[in-house]
């Protein structure tokens, strides 16, 4: 039996559109906030992408398609935030035009080249505007929507010189893909090969008081490495959502056969300057979402039958999930 039932919600959402290649095999995907089920990119892109830094930190993005790669959007603000470098390097980071390659956004964007992070630049339109990251560049995605035929020719035979992957953005039909696969692009993203997939995870519920609390003991930690250690990992283990992306973090840095279970393990791995970051990004994510959530009604209607909840949109034009069946869909 269906059951139709109305809560406030205490979820955080977010979505994966996927990016496949041109046999559809799963590549990766780009992550976007939701504000709400329809609304996929909605205020203030700053704080939009924090938010989906945060909520990278706390759900493991890349583990939920199967480690591969993740594409965030990012602003001028956002790269200058310090926060990105907390993320795996399955991360690509998507530049686009509105972000302008002053001196030191380049020396943040070739520092985290250097720390073998990947990036995008996003709708792109002409070499001339983005010409000082076209080095950077790993991939380049140019949108189907608002180029011809014509324009694309001359646009792709200067940027198949940069060695970056091209990406056919906004393909939404079955001609759009041939063609663009004709051009030379090599990864593809639109409805036609897949429509994104929504997931709603439960918002975890941090103090702030405990966290300010927190980020004075990492700034004054005490001295001796024993008592200083007992402690901290004292007042992390009482902020369970804290503890959870520290360990993320600390398993992020260290190498794949060395698994790191306990948050004096990861505090050691990581060091104090990192797990500052951590909190003070989820303080700064979860102040700004309560904010949103005060200036938009959020009420939504779920659909439950018996104990799953799906929220799944999967579009018409790839066969199976782009992951290939390795994770499920829906409220977790």
């Amino acid at each position: 039996m269906v059951v139709e039932e109305t809560i406030y919600t205490v979820h955080r959402q977010f979505a994966m559109e996927p990016i496949v290649g041109p046999n559809k095999q799963g590549f990766g995907a780009e992550a976007l906030f939701r504000a709400g089920w329809e609304d996929s990119s909605s205020g203030d892109p700053t704080v939009t992408s924090r938010m989906m830094l945060d909520n990278w930190l706390l759900y493991g993005f890349d583990e939920l398609i199967g480690g591969r790669a993740v594409f965030l959007r990012c602003t001028r603000e956002t790269l200058m935030g310090g926060f990105l470098s907390l993320l795996p390097h399955s991360a690509v980071f998507e530049l686009q035009e509105s972000v302008q390659p002053d001196a030191e956004v380049l020396g943040v964007c070739r520092a985290l080249k250097t720390a073998g992070y990947r990036f995008a630049l996003d709708d792109f339109a002409s070499p001339d505007q983005m010409e000082a990251f076209l080095d950077l560049a790993d991939f380049i995605k140019v949108d189907f929507r608002h180029s011809g035929r014509r324009q694309r020719a001359c646009m792709l035979c200067r940027l198949k010189l940069t060695g970056a992957t091209l990406i056919a953005a906004n393909v939404e039909t079955e001609e759009d893909f041939q063609q663009a696969v004709d051009e030379g692009f090599g990864l593809f993203q639109g409805y036609y090969v897949g429509d994104g997939i929504t997931f709603a995870k439960k918002r975890d519920s941090l103090d702030p008081l405990h966290c300010i609390h927190l980020l004075g003991a990492l700034h004054e930690a005490d001295p001796d490495p024993v008592s200083g250690l007992d402690a901290l990992t004292e007042l992390i283990s009482q902020a369970s959502g804290i503890e959870c992306r520290l360990l993320r973090r600390a398993n992020w840095a260290t190498p794949p056969n060395v698994v790191i279970n306990s948050t004096r393990a990861a505090l050691e791995a990581i060091g104090n300057r990192e797990c500052q970051k951590i909190v003070t990004l989820a303080i700064t994510a979860v102040s700004e979402e309560a904010a949103n959530k005060r200036s938009t009604p959020h009420r939504q209607t779920f659909f439950r039958h018996s104990a799953a909840i799906s929220i799944n949109r999967i579009g018409t034009g790839a066969p199976t999930m782009w992951w290939h069946g390795t994770g499920q869909a829906g409220m977790l």
